[in-house]
């Protein structure tokens, strides 16, 4: 990751979508389906290095 891209991983503040439910619903999966999708276009264009991690969720 080039040292001038800052980031962080946050929840959703919709008043619905939790950490424990937003994949029961189309409109808490549609979100995150789309930012995993933008993740996987900037690793393969060598802008995001790919490195694996455990989640713990």
């Amino acid at each position: 990751m080039p040292d001038w891209i800052k980031f962080t991983l946050c929840q959703a503040h919709d008043g619905i979508t939790r950490k424990d439910n937003w994949f029961l619903n189309e409109k808490g999966r549609i979100p995150v389906q789309t930012e995993v999708e933008k993740i996987i276009k900037y690793v393969k264009q060598g802008a995001l290095a790919y490195k694996e991690y455990e989640l713990f969720i």
